[in-house]
């Protein structure tokens, strides 16, 4: 009876297991590098606008679409300036108000799936 107990809680963990290896195996993914090509900062004295675009280095099926998240860093803050899709070749830009002259930015490409491929996150920042 005690040997049957075992076998049956021997078996259990080997099927969690054996569960749990093919979900851990295919979240590698397709890594993302964010190319920060350029950016800009105008103000007229009453409003402040930044700018900033790059590109998505990643596998060809995880360029278009993603989400894109444009950071300024003004002095301590971190301000989100503007989110974008990715076009289908993996550029991205974004525009928007600022209170001041930027010190740096943060490009976040979001993580996504396509079908079974997951196209991890990536950043930069400047």
């Amino acid at each position: 009876m005690r040997s049957n107990r075992c076998a049956v809680a021997f078996a259990a963990a080997v099927m969690a297991l054996g569960c749990a290896a093919p979900a851990s195996a295919g979240s590698a993914g397709k890594p993302t590098t964010v190319v920060f090509v350029g950016s800009g900062y105008v103000s007229d004295g009453t409003t402040s606008r930044a700018n900033a675009y790059g590109r998505l280095e990643t596998a060809k099926r995880c360029l278009g679409g993603r989400t894109v998240k444009i950071y300024a860093f003004i002095g301590q803050t971190k301000k989100l300036v503007d989110v974008d899709r990715s076009s289908r070749n993996g550029s991205w830009a974004g525009e928007g108000s600022v209170p001041g002259s930027p010190d740096g930015y943060q490009v976040v490409a979001e993580r996504a799936k396509r079908g079974k491929v997951v196209c991890r996150e990536g950043s930069v920042a400047t």
